[in-house]
């Protein structure tokens, strides 16, 4: 929680005019956009909340929670200052709200930490390293055919129910980073316990720190989340530490800063979003990456239309990132979990991370494994394959079992390479896997 008013020497102190819904103007002599401000409630309680747009004297305000027992002419103070969150080694093991706050139900304060403000600025492009080191995720798709760099930002596109879940359970239990770094943005209060408890487990748990903010929490919670959570990882990135930052979901975010920026006046201009949306993701996911002293690789998930229809947020994110990891419902018909459809997938930096020999077992297991999804039933129909899809259907068990992998499963990258290359191997060569 910020700090709350009997801890602050206001300087600035004003009135609120309207409450509707949750857009709330406030006629303040003097603020700046992004401070905190308290407002009091009938209650006596303090509201906290921020600035986020003004015209003249006439602010826009945001509440972390909800506006309830605010009556016309309630008092608002604000101090000049921008939220921070604690930040450190303390943190390790706990699960915290966007403000900072404990909600694991523990007693042990976090009052020795460190503080770090939300918006901070990305490394500089001329002083980022080069990416030329493999992340082991532990996943035999990924690594095989999309290896991850550590420093990489890449995305997760799926649509409801499709598999996205189990997969960041697979990577956030396997992945080779010294701190993992989770932001859970709007998800059902149920799901964020089971995510703690049956995906990252107590070991898990031991190297990672848990962002929270439910469905039901406000849309300034809810687009701060993924902040907090970035700048966790920044501080164990300057420490020289290779931070994993999972954000589920970036669309979720978006929308929240969606609600946020309408109510504060803000219009839509494409396809419901509004400027600020297409302006906040870049400076969000630029933060990640390497630097001089560490990395963060940053894994964002983005729900897709089920459809196949144009979505135009899922474009705009795959064009800030390094890459992108499509699940389909396709490839669980193949009996294929994760379905992860490597036919479509990218990673921008696979050429860099992998040798010659790598690439060509890549691409040719792609091909092949395109042909299948696409060919497959020509037989049922009474066609007569020819030979290359011939050997493709032979071997289609040994190319499935490149990408297929229970959730239990150990994998590391070095098996992932193997399989794809025997596979390969046996496509070229035309001998049939028993």
């Amino acid at each position: 929680m910020p700090a709350g008013p009997q801890h602050i020497q206001f300087t600035v102190s004003g009135e609120i005019v309207s409450v509707q819904g949750s857009a709330i103007a406030a006629r303040l002599p003097q603020a700046a956009v992004g401070d905190l401000c308290w407002v009091s409630a009938r209650s006596g309680e303090a509201l906290p909340g921020q600035v986020v747009s003004f015209a003249g004297n006439l602010f826009s305000l945001a509440l972390f929670g909800e506006p309830e027992g605010i009556c016309p002419g309630a008092k608002v103070r604000t101090s000049g200052t921008a939220l921070s969150v604690p930040v450190g080694k303390d943190l390790l093991g706990r699960m915290i709200n966007p403000l900072g706050e404990p909600v694991d139900g523990l007693r042990a304060p976090l009052a020795s930490c460190a503080r770090r403000g939300l918006y901070c600025k990305p490394p500089r492009a001329s002083e980022r390293p080069i990416i030329d080191t493999a992340l082991e995720t532990g996943v035999r798709a990924i690594d095989g055919f999309c290896t991850l760099g550590r420093g990489q930002r890449i995305g997760i596109f799926a649509s409801a129910g499709a598999g996205k879940s189990t997969l960041l359970a697979m990577i956030a239990r396997q992945a080779a980073a010294d701190v993992i770094v989770v932001a859970l943005v709007g998800e059902r209060g149920r799901e964020v316990r089971e995510f703690v408890e049956d995906t990252l487990g107590a070991e898990g748990l031991r190297r990672s720190v848990i962002v929270v903010a439910t469905s039901d929490d406000s849309s300034l919670l809810r687009q701060t989340a993924p902040l907090t959570a970035t700048a966790v990882a920044e501080h164990f990135r300057d420490e020289g530490l290779d931070v994993l930052l999972i954000v589920d979901s970036l669309t979720r975010t978006a929308r929240a800063l969606r609600e946020t920026s309408i109510a504060a006046g803000e219009l839509p201009v494409r396809h419901g979003y509004t400027n600020s949306v297409y302006t906040q993701l870049p400076k969000l996911v630029e933060r990640a990456g390497r630097n001089s002293s560490g990395s963060i690789t940053a894994i964002y998930t983005v729900l897709t239309n089920q459809d196949e229809d144009i979505d135009p947020l899922a474009d705009e994110i795959k064009s800030l990132l390094d890459g992108h990891i499509c699940i389909r419902k396709e490839m669980a018909t193949l009996r294929v979990m994760p379905a992860i459809d490597v036919t479509t997938s990218v990673s921008r930096l696979f050429s860099r991370l992998n040798g010659r020999a790598e690439r060509d077992a890549a691409y040719a297991g792609s091909c092949a494994l395109a042909r299948l999804l696409k060919e497959r039933h020509i037989m049922m129909l009474g066609g007569v394959p020819d030979p290359e899809l011939s050997r493709i259907l032979a071997n289609q068990e040994k190319l499935l079992g490149c990408i297929r992998q229970d959730s239990s499963e150990l994998s590391t990258i070095a098996d992932a390479r193997r399989m794809v290359a025997e596979a390969a191997g046996l496509l070229a060569t035309g001998q049939r896997n028993e």
